[in-house]
């Protein structure tokens, strides 16, 4: 339906020259109520001012529950950064944590390494020391019984020497040399006899010396076994060679050296290259460091050994080798926790900023307060979503005064592009102005046709 001009219920007309899309009327107020009381009511839409002012107060009311819903989802999204940044601070403090702890282990296990070493060293001095004493005690015993055998020889010799002067009458100078001889090999039995005691002593002094060396090597064996139970980093042994026998140790030298099952030194059978017999360099209760009153460890004279477990590093005291693998090992651990700490501390400080981020964009959203939409655009919004069809016709009782002319002019085009006609009833100039100049196709302005007066009736009497 369009409509083209407007009748009051006798027939008058009140506008005309309407146009099919947009037509601007000017008509006063008395004009506005008699054009508006000659529409049909069919297909014909009327709006007032006062219905676009409840839709901009349901736009305003949509507006401030979605700041309200904005801010409790802004609340959220701080929450949600502020446990991520606890939990990112507490892996950081975790992170830490153990690259101080895998830097101390492997501090601790260097020295422990280092003690190992050394005590190892020393106690291969000793035995060779020891094994050298006790080779120059046994050549001191060899010639003291060579000595012997040679006075026994020569007493001998002196015995028959008399026996024959007796009988057959042997010269005197004879004799004298026989005793003689006999004087200068008890001499040198004397002097043989005092190499002995000395290379005897010397051979006890070597002795323990090497038990102390034995007692050093087990306490920093033992303390290593200790110290590496203790770490928290590793969980595993990094040895891959074959499994130690339940009686051998995989500990070899260049002599070698027999290992109880437990780690400790067995009982030195021998030296190779010599004919020496056993040498006992086991603890025994009132010999050795231990009858001093020194601790082995925490082991003491006369007390069994604690019996540790193996450790990481399996039974024995371990190869060279195999302490430095376990060092790089530790070493990797170290490196890879101070490469976590360098993580954590990156995911931390990226976590504290996006809070920082977050509770300053809440903030501002709480310092802004609800924004009321812009009038115009909610009056487009409505304009649009009109149950209009194309043969409806929107009338606007001067209803788009509050947008200005521009925003009147904005309206009637949205309403018009829906392919309905609009028709707005106003004094306002410019408006009028804005119509007269719209293309011919597009809209018109008219005015509202005054009405004639009634003719007065005479009645004579």
């Amino acid at each position: 339906m369009r409509l083209q001009e407007l009748r009051d219920p006798e027939g008058t007309v009140l506008a005309q020259g309407l146009h099919p899309s947009i037509t601007v009327v000017s008509a006063s107020a008395g004009a506005r109520a008699s054009l508006l009381a000659a529409l049909p009511t069919e297909e014909v839409h009327v709006v007032r001012a006062s219905d676009l002012d409840a839709e901009l107060a349901r736009a305003t009311e949509v507006a401030a529950a979605r700041y309200e819903h904005d801010l409790e989802e802004k609340r959220g999204l701080v929450a949600g950064a502020r446990a991520a940044a606890q939990e990112a601070r507490r892996s950081m403090e975790e992170a830490v944590h153990e690259a101080k702890v895998a830097s101390v282990e492997l501090e601790a296990f260097d020295q422990l390494a280092e003690r190992l070493a050394s005590a190892e060293e020393n106690y291969e001095a000793a035995v060779r020391a020891q094994a050298e004493t006790a080779r120059s005690l046994a050549t001191a015993v060899s010639e003291l019984d060579r000595v012997l055998a040679q006075r026994q020889a020569a007493s001998d010799s002196l015995n028959e020497a008399r026996k024959s002067r007796d009988n057959q009458g042997v010269p005197e100078a004879v004799l004298q040399q026989a005793l003689n001889v006999q004087s200068a090999l008890s001499e040198a039995l004397t002097s043989r006899r005092e190499a002995v005691e000395q290379a005897d002593a010397t051979y006890h002094d070597a002795r323990s010396a090497a038990r102390h060396a034995l007692a050093a090597l087990e306490a920093a064996h033992l303390s290593l076994i200790q110290g590496t139970a203790s770490y928290t980093s590793p969980h595993s042994s990094p040895y891959t060679g074959p499994a130690a026998s339940p009686h051998s140790s995989p500990y070899t030298s260049s002599y070698d050296r027999p290992f109880a099952s437990n780690g400790h030194h067995q009982q030195i059978s021998g030296t190779p290259g010599s004919d020496l017999p056993g040498l006992d360099l086991s603890n025994k209760p009132g010999e050795g460091p231990g009858a001093a009153g020194g601790l082995i460890g925490p082991m003491q004279a006369g007390q069994p050994a604690p019996a540790p477990g193996p450790g990481p590093l399996g039974p024995g005291v371990p190869l060279p080798g195999l302490v430095g693998n376990y060092r790089d090992y530790l070493a990797a651990h170290w490196r890879s926790a101070q490469a976590a700490e360098r993580r954590a501390r990156d995911a931390e400080a990226t976590a504290r900023a996006h809070l920082e981020q977050q509770e300053r964009e809440l903030e501002a959203l709480s310092s802004a307060g609800a924004t009321e939409p812009p009038a115009l655009d909610v009056a487009l919004d409505w304009g649009r979503n009109l149950d209009l069809s194309g043969t409806s016709v929107l009338v606007a009782d001067d209803a788009f005064k509050g947008f200005g002319p521009e925003g009147v002019a904005a309206l009637l085009e949205a309403i018009a592009e829906r392919g309905c006609q609009a028709i707005y009833l106003t004094e306002d100039p410019a408006v009028l102005s804005w119509a007269i100049g719209l293309p011919r196709e597009v809209g018109a302005a008219t005015a509202a046709t005054a009405p004639r007066p009634k003719r007065l009736a005479l009645v004579g009497g």
